[in-house]
């Protein structure tokens, strides 16, 4: 099932500088506000917080101390919601319609 996500934060400004250290200099790849995207995997990161991996947006593995893995960064599922289809617009509106 693919997933769509709209990106409704993107002020990345306070954690750039501080995951550019950590990936020791790699480019790195942000969503951008107002974007949608396709979710290509999700973490739980041991209950911190939800994130996505997006299909659009590739990043180099580096190690990220908060959760202890080496992986790609991924993005914490607050920053986005999720974008409806046509099909999930119409159930959405009959639901309401009934109430």
């Amino acid at each position: 099932m693919t997933i769509k996500v709209k990106c409704i934060n993107d002020n990345f400004s306070k954690v750039i500088d501080e995951l550019t250290r950590e990936a020791n200099g790699l480019s790195l790849n942000f969503p951008i506000k107002g974007e949608t995207y396709t979710i290509r995997e999700t973490f739980d990161n041991d209950g911190l917080v939800t994130s996505y991996l997006l299909q659009e947006i590739y990043n180099p593995t580096f190690y990220i101390p908060v959760i202890k893995q080496r992986r790609e960064l991924s993005f914490a599922e607050w920053r986005f919601e999720q974008v409806l289809d046509d099909i999930s617009i119409e159930i959405t509106e009959k639901v309401h319609a009934l109430h």
